[in-house]
């Protein structure tokens, strides 16, 4: 008798599973990032809130994204900026990260010449999925998942609320 489903709590197991089971799976790794910035800078009352991407843990503490996710050129990460990690449940309930400032060398790393950002996080450790060191031939199929396009809208009783906000898997 086959094992009844259940969360994964530690490394998503990817090898020789069916691509449904991994995607239900991934969830639990894969999560939105917000930045909020005081506007206008100096002081801390009033914030921008911006919806930049999406990544996922690859050890129960790091998180991996992209450089153009945390970086990019029209808003680049500025010291003091604030950040929270959101994914959204299939219950459509969704789960939020403390807030933190990373700093820059020392808890986030920006490698732009392979469009990489890692982020150090020290908080609950989270399921994650190990990197793979393969080679894959060109024109090989991947999976991803992530959340695009979410947006931040104001919400009815005075503060922000995310729309659009669905977690996608495509291959």
């Amino acid at each position: 008798m086959a094992k009844p489903w259940q969360p994964p709590t530690a490394r998503i197991n990817t090898k020789s599973r069916p691509f449904p089971e991994v995607v239900k799976d991934m969830r639990y790794c894969v999560w939105s990032i917000n930045r909020l910035r005081p506007d206008p800078p100096g002081q801390d009352q009033r914030v921008t809130v911006w919806t930049l991407g999406s990544g996922f843990f690859v050890s129960p503490d790091v998180f991996l994204t992209c450089n153009h996710v945390m970086n990019s050129v029209e808003q680049p990460h500025q010291t003091g900026d604030k950040y929270q990690l959101v994914q959204k449940m299939s219950n459509g309930s969704a789960n939020a990260s403390p807030l933190f400032v990373p700093v820059l060398g020392t808890d986030l790393h920006l490698l732009p010449d392979r469009d990489a950002a890692i982020i150090q996080l020290r908080w609950e450790p989270k399921p994650y999925v190990a990197l793979g060191y393969d080679d894959l031939e060109e024109g090989c199929e991947i999976g991803v998942a992530g959340y695009p396009l979410p947006q931040i809208v104001p919400a009815a009783n005075g503060g922000q609320s995310l729309i659009n906000f669905t977690y996608r898997v495509a291959l």
